[in-house]
């Protein structure tokens, strides 16, 4: 297939790149193995978007500052060059002014509080599987007002919320979302003896995530066990239940805190996240539930004097790294672990949370919510320890 971008400049498409630009869905994910042409296709689709809208604002997004000015970026602007869209490319500034009187504006998702402005007609997020489900939300939001479209080309890295949350709808029959999976060896110009290469020497799960653009776990999961059948959907928590919360503390990055309650069948069900960056400890202390025990990050001791002063009920966590990944992983091996649907954040986490290779240790990267949960789950099992374990003058 070829498809002229204008009279000067003519590309060869190959059908799965060719499907993600003529698809007439709101939202389409371009999902396949590494060298299929996925970066190459996002310029391709943009440039569509902007024939239609000339005078528009649009957004290009890369998982990290260095991928956008590495990649993504300089891809858009070789492909643009001598075509009718080919405009002034500021890269201080993030913007490319179009000569048509619109502007594209570059970002990266390595912090998803700076996406947080303006309306635009399309985006396009490049390596998307990379990027956390805050950015989606954020820009579903900045395409809000005017409906605008979103393509996303990427290779799957995990299950999460590209496949809970964009996957899962496709599958559903949404009729907003469209998916189009290809492997490396759709595009006739990979070479097959590399595919084969890598076929014979990747662990399984990796070779299908990168090579044949499918779903899967990651390896080395702290949590591998954990799935969609510990994901639920929400409802009233009985009053009688044992409550707890866990709080990880952030700025720059996430403050986090969750709520749980566990059942007479010590079910541990996580009802309540709350995800923010940039609050001040008081904006925080007014969406806490007051008169149930939080455990914290102990290194944060002057927040949690702050916290206490705010008439909020906390105190310092046990920080044993392991044994709470133990714990928790107890809970969900024997289907005492369950988590709502709106705790996101915390779910997408869930599939990315590794242990780094050839250490006793996870990765200090995209844990706060899981840092927040393991507070959780050991101040809320030392609670139901001592209470078991207490006898006193007076016990009957």
């Amino acid at each position: 297939m070829q498809t002229q971008i204008e009279q000067a400049k003519t590309v060869r498409l190959f059908p799965h790149q060719g499907k993600a630009i003529n698809s007439l869905k709101r939202f389409i994910a371009l999902i396949g193995g590494t060298g299929g042409g996925k970066t190459y296709t996002g310029p391709l689709w943009l440039y569509q978007e902007i024939s239609k809208f000339p005078k528009e604002q649009f957004f290009v997004i890369a998982p990290t500052y260095k991928m956008l000015i590495r990649a993504t970026a300089p891809t858009l602007v070789e492909i643009f060059r001598g075509t009718q869209a080919e405009g002034e490319y500021k890269p201080s500034l993030g913007q490319y002014l179009l000569p048509t009187g619109g502007m594209i504006w570059f970002g990266s998702a390595d912090r998803p509080e700076t996406l947080e402005a303006g309306q635009y007609k399309a985006a396009w997020l490049d390596e998307a599987g990379q990027m956390k489900y805050q950015v989606w939300v954020v820009i579903q939001a900045r395409l809000g007002q005017k409906l605008g479209r979103a393509l996303l080309t990427t290779t799957p890295y995990a299950m999460n919320w590209l496949y809970l949350e964009f996957y899962k709808r496709f599958i559903a029959n949404d009729q907003d979302y469209d998916v189009i999976q290809f492997v490396s060896t759709d595009n006739p110009l990979y070479p097959k003896e590399e595919y084969e290469r890598a076929k014979a020497t990747l662990d399984t799960r990796l070779f299908e995530m990168r090579y044949k653009g499918l779903f899967r776990k990651m390896s080395g999961l702290c949590y591998p066990d954990f799935n969609a059948n510990h994901i639920v959907d929400d409802f009233e928590i009985p009053k009688d239940w044992r409550r707890g919360g866990g709080m990880d503390f952030g700025f720059n990055n996430p403050s986090v805190v969750l709520y749980g309650a566990v059942d007479s069948d010590d079910v541990l069900y996580i009802y309540n996240e709350v995800y923010k960056k940039g609050s001040l400890l008081s904006d925080l202390a007014s969406v806490m539930e007051k008169k149930i025990t939080t455990y914290a990050d102990p290194s944060g001791k002057q927040h949690i004097e702050e916290l206490l002063a705010l008439g909020v009920e906390i105190e310092s966590a046990d920080n044993e790294v392991n044994a709470g990944i133990e714990k928790l992983n107890g809970r969900i091996k024997t289907s005492r672990f369950k988590i709502f649907k709106s705790c996101k954040n915390t779910i997408d986490e869930f599939e990315t949370y590794h242990w780094i290779e050839g250490k006793d240790k996870p990765e200090k990267e995209n844990d706060h919510c899981m840092d927040a949960l393991r507070y959780l789950v050991m101040g809320l099992d030392s609670q139901e320890d001592s209470f078991f374990g207490f006898v006193g003058p007076d016990w009957r």
